[in-house]
C-alpha cells in the first residue's frame, strides 16, 4: 500500500512540476511577445514624430509663399 501511495505522490509531483514549468514558459512567451509589440509601437511613434513636418515651420513656409505670390502680382 505504501509503495503505491509513494508512486502516486511522485507522479503527482512530476505532473505538477510539468504544469508549473509550462505555465512559466507560457508567461515568458507572452511577456516577450508583449515586449516586442511595445518596442515596435515605440519605434513607430518615434519614426512618425521625426518624419512629421513641423506645423510652425509649415505655416511659415506657407506665409512666405503667399508673400512671394503677392509681390509677383504687384509687378
Amino acid at each position: 500500500m505504501k509503495r503505491y501511495l509513494y508512486s502516486f505522490v511522485y507522479e503527482l509531483k512530476c505532473f505538477l512540476g510539468v504544469v508549473v514549468i509550462l505555465d512559466l514558459v507560457i508567461f515568458g512567451v507572452v511577456a516577450v511577445g508583449g515586449g516586442i509589440v511595445a518596442l515596435i509601437g515605440f519605434l513607430v511613434i518615434i519614426g512618425r514624430k521625426i518624419t512629421e513636418p513641423n506645423k510652425e515651420l509649415q505655416e511659415k513656409v506657407e506665409s512666405l509663399e503667399n508673400e512671394v505670390k503677392s509681390l509677383k502680382d504687384k509687378r
